[in-house]
Order: structure tokens, then sequence, then C-alpha cells
């Protein structure tokens, strides 16, 4: 085993560990989640979304395991735009909330509570897309693996996503558990870590550029590849080719 896939083992490893200090008790009423008593201002903005939000813990991951369950992990912040748009499209909507409940077990992080979380995730979804942000949504294998994420989702585009996927992980698990460790292995290439490290500085211009590209539509071509990306990180063609069976997995 190489030492990047050892460094990621161990810090995953570390996430889940840091969860046993972490319980809250859960204390369910009328139009709740599990995420009544939580401190966190984000976390109790969702408090009463139809979505069963959990929040992060070493029991929902024991829960995952035993279930052999999906994992989908929502992190944001509370001042987030996109955080409260998503939310307002999409976890306050019933009919989204009965998808994502019958086929994830679904976690809320504070980026600013759990920032280590927040950095293993938004690594995953910048190898898979090529930049990030927030909501960062990342679904997962019940052992924390990454398979596929994304940011901000369009309603229609989110529950058709969430679909294929519980789908794809029913009839072909070991593809996606393989697919899983080979992004595990791309998160950790010399090449990838030293992009990262080239994009610590953040001025206003890129801001600027940001904001400049949320003002038009991702266009897909689902033949060969992304002919056109202006909305942020929306979503991603590449899992689509393994869920549809077009193409094998990309090597990392």
């Amino acid at each position: 085993m190489s030492l990047f896939r050892i460094q990621v083992f161990v810090q995953i490893a570390l996430l889940l560990v840091t969860c046993r200090n972490m319980k809250q008790p859960f204390m369910q009423s009328t139009g709740s989640n599990h995420l009544l008593g939580e401190k966190s201002l984000y976390l109790q903005q969702h408090v009463n979304n139809p979505v069963d939000w959990h929040p992060w813990s070493e029991d929902i991951w024991a829960q995952a395991k035993r279930e052999n369950k999906l994992v989908l992990i929502s992190i944001g912040y509370s001042s987030c735009h996109w955080c409260h748009v998503m939310e307002k499209e999409s976890f306050l909507d019933s009919a989204t909330a009965k998808i994502m409940n019958d086929n994830f077990l679904c976690i809320k992080v504070d980026r600013e509570e759990r920032p280590d979380v927040d950095q293993v995730y938004m690594k995953a979804v910048q190898l898979m897309t090529g930049s990030g942000g927030w909501p960062l949504n990342c679904i997962t294998l019940p052992d924390g693996k990454p398979i596929y994420g994304g940011t901000y989702f369009q309603n229609a585009t989110w529950k058709d996503l969430l679909l294929k996927l519980a789908q794809f992980y029913k009839e072909n698990p070991a593809q996606a558990y393989k697919y899983g460790e080979e992004l595990l292995q791309g998160m950790h290439q010399p090449e990838f870590t030293s992009s990262l490290a080239s994009q610590t500085t953040f001025d206003k211009t890129v801001l600027e550029n940001t904001v400049g590209q949320w003002k038009t539509i991702l266009t897909i071509t689902m033949v060969a590849r992304i002919v056109h990306q202006n909305f942020l990180c929306q979503t991603t063609i590449h899992f689509y080719f393994v869920m549809l069976r077009k193409i094998k997995t990309p090597n990392f």
C-alpha cells in the first residue's frame, strides 16, 4: 500500500473516530429531524427540513455499515447563499426528501464546525469536477469513501441524479466500490495535491470571476465529454458514464 493511500485512510479513520466525543442526545419532536439539539446555527437552520438529517457521528456511520446504505453528506455554512437556495428548492420539498430518506443516510455538516470533514470531501469533489464550492454535496459508500459529488444542483437534476446513483449501487455494488477506491487513489496523486496547493490565495478577482460563472448554465453532452461548463459545479458527466456503462472508469 502506497504512502498516499495510507495517509488518506488514516485521515478518514480519524474523522470517524472524532465522532465518538460529539454525540448529542436526539430529542425527536413533530416536524424535526436528528439535528434538533445541535449547537451549530447552520445545522439549526435545517432542523425542520423533511429530510432526515443526522449530524456527523460515529453512530450514523455504524448504521450505514449495518444497513449497507449509501451516505449523502451535505456541507455548508449559515451565510451561504446557494446553500439556502438548494434548501428551498430541494431540502424543503417533500418529494425530494422522500428520495433522499429512502435511499441514503443523510448527514448535514457545518464547514465552520468541522473544517476537517470539509477538507476531505472538498478534495474529492475538486478531483471529480475540477472545482468546488458550497453547498458541497458528496455521495459516499458506507465506509465513507466518496463516489460522486458536486455543489449546487437544481431540483430536477438532483432528484434524477439520486435515483440513478441509488439504482447503480443496488445493481453494481462491486463497481461502485472499485470506483471509490480509484477515486481515493486519485485524491492523493502528487499532481493533484500540487494543484490544490497552488489555489490557496484568494482575492476579489477570484470572487468576481466565480460570481460571473453563476450567471450562466451548464451545458452537457452525454456522448463523450463536457462541451461547455459555465455554471459552477452544477453536475459532472464522468460518473454518469460509469452508471450508464458507456465507457470504463477513468484512471486517476
